[in-house]
């Protein structure tokens, strides 16, 4: 039940690394890797896996209808004790089977492109989503930190 918050903690002292955990600091911060306490980071910034179980022992594989549909009432107990501004859901893939309890927010433009943003509510006000790729498959953090920047000042 801990693995997340176990694997997180590791990271942010410096006692275990994975490409993953530091492509999100970076596209988050816009920093290099070196650049970037990671302990002051993650003690910033909430870390949350949708999917509540493994999905599969390798990356691509998608999660099943009970999976996702399991995964509805704990993300929506997150939200309400977290209150976040913001979510940043990295996978467009998990994107689409977030909860549709909300409404759409303003597009996020950045020259002649696009990308959709969506709107929960919960008891402080709302919380503002929108998607970047996951970070685990040719993702590159200097790319995506302009969107990062954009949806954190809407």
């Amino acid at each position: 039940p801990s693995f997340t918050i176990d694997l997180t903690r590791e990271y942010a002292n410096g006692d275990w690394t994975h490409r993953y955990w530091t492509q999100i600091m970076q596209v988050v911060s816009g920093k290099r890797y070196w650049e970037i306490d990671k302990h002051s980071f993650w003690n910033k910034y909430a870390f949350y896996n949708y999917i509540q179980e493994l999905v599969a022992g390798s990356a691509g594989v998608a999660p099943t209808k009970q999976m996702i549909e399991s995964a509805i009432i704990p993300f929506s107990e997150v939200l309400s004790a977290l209150k976040p501004t913001h979510l940043l859901v990295l996978s467009k893939r998990l994107w689409e089977y977030l909860p549709s309890d909300g409404w759409p927010g303003d597009d996020l433009i950045i020259g002649n492109q696009k990308r959709d943003t969506w709107l929960y509510p919960i008891s402080e006000g709302k919380v503002k989503a929108t998607w970047l790729p996951h970070p685990s498959y040719r993702f590159s953090a200097p790319k995506w930190h302009p969107w990062v920047t954009a949806f954190l000042k809407q």
